[in-house]
């Protein structure tokens, strides 16, 4: 995990990861210097938000519904699976 403070410093690694990585996550607090040089890098925006306890996301360049994140065990390993909330 690498942590970037600065602007500049997340403009440096992009090159590098639209080049060589298939999937990468970043993670931003509000902070307006990082999110706006991510925003236009990222193909998808995600929302996590805890209510009421439950972890939820939600898909942002769109209108999506709220999904719950279920941790499910039944079959022996841990799974994550989405309910929409309506």
């Amino acid at each position: 995990m690498k942590s970037f403070e600065k602007q500049d410093q997340i403009q440096e690694i992009l090159p590098f990861i639209r080049e060589n990585v298939d999937l990468s996550l970043f993670v931003t607090r509000r902070s307006k210097n990082i999110q706006e040089s991510l925003y236009g890098a990222c193909d998808i925006h995600l929302r996590l938000r805890i209510i009421n306890g439950s972890l939820f996301l939600q898909l942002l360049s769109t209108d999506s519904p709220l999904y719950e994140m279920i941790n499910d065990t039944s079959s022996g390993y841990p799974k994550i699976e989405l309910e929409p909330m309506v």
